[in-house]
């Protein structure tokens, strides 16, 4: 394993002692005229990469038009320019993290433990769905099975916009049935919508499938008549969605900030509400590192 790197020039807040705005501003002049460097340093915006990936079930469009509100609003709180990068995937945050151009990232839970490999990335922040901090993947069929090995041969689908709940079903096959889940399964279909998976179970179209814990209780309660066919068979460890991330060095007063305003002030303001809506979530809590453990070990073993 390499050595982690950190930020060669971390951004630094030396103002952000000055609650005043008069107070702010004859501070910055001075220090602009003694010295410029560090004016330079003071102004760099705080940047966030935010890849597409991170929001499966999220359209584009709400995308782009909640991360610009996303990023106002806490500008607005911190009195710092904070801005967003929105790559597709992502593949290119190490680069920017080499050089120095983001100090946090917004990602799913699999690319957070694949980065975290080489950097030092502390978690802070993930959303809540259901009610809920955390996710689970459940295996469902629509057969009473007493193990996982009664399903071998059959049709199974899985998400196709999803790391996480492939890496579980690598782990489960192996630990079960000691093979691949191509070795194991007749077939293993994909498909982005998750109710589409469980339609197609209940149907009996496939044996089994794929699904999220809040996918699954959420038919449960809008057509019960349907889920009651349908049996788990396994679950994974909880997990996070997406999720915000800080470089290690990053100024842990601002970050403590930044997770407060999240955490506490976000669903005070109708613009911030909407953001929660375009993102489908209904609010950011904080992360529970401990919690994600056997996750984390899954796709340290699984998604590497």
């Amino acid at each position: 394993m390499r050595q982690k790197r950190i930020a060669k020039n971390p951004p630094t807040d030396a103002m952000r002692r000055f609650c005043f705005p008069g107070m702010r501003a004859l501070a910055w002049l001075f220090i602009g005229v003694s010295f410029p460097s560090l004016l330079l340093a003071q102004t760099r915006p705080i940047r966030y990469s935010g890849p597409i990936s991170a929001w499966p079930e999220v359209q584009r469009i709400d995308l782009f038009t909640a991360f610009p509100i996303y990023m106002q609003e806490i500008s607005v709180d911190l009195g710092l320019t904070v801005e967003s990068i929105i790559p597709e995937t992502a593949q290119p945050i190490p680069q920017q993290l080499e050089d120095d151009e983001i100090d946090g990232v917004i990602v799913q839970f699999t690319d957070l433990v694949r980065l975290q490999k080489d950097w030092d990335l502390e978690p802070s922040i993930c959303v809540v769905q259901g009610g809920r901090a955390s996710e689970q993947i459940y295996l469902v069929s629509n057969q009473p099975i007493e193990n996982v090995a009664d399903l071998k041969g059959s049709k199974l689908v899985a998400p196709g916009n999803r790391e996480f709940p492939i890496y579980f079903l690598e782990s489960l096959i192996d630990q079960e049935c000691q093979t691949r889940p191509e070795s194991f399964f007749g077939e293993i279909e994909t498909i982005d919508k998750q109710v589409n998976a469980i339609i197609s179970v209940v149907r009996r179209k496939s044996r089994a499938c794929l699904v999220t814990r809040t996918t699954f209780e959420t038919m449960q309660q809008l057509s019960p008549h349907l889920i009651k066919r349908l049996h788990i068979v396994a679950k994974s460890p909880e997990y996070p969605r997406a999720s915000l991330a800080f470089r290690a060095e990053f100024d842990p007063a601002l970050k403590g900030q930044i997770v407060d305003f999240l955490t506490h002030g976000f669903k005070q303001k109708a613009r911030t509400r909407q953001v929660l809506v375009l993102f489908k979530v209904e609010c950011f809590a904080h992360y529970d590192v401990e919690m994600y453990q056997d996750a984390k070990a899954i796709v340290e073993q699984y998604g590497m």
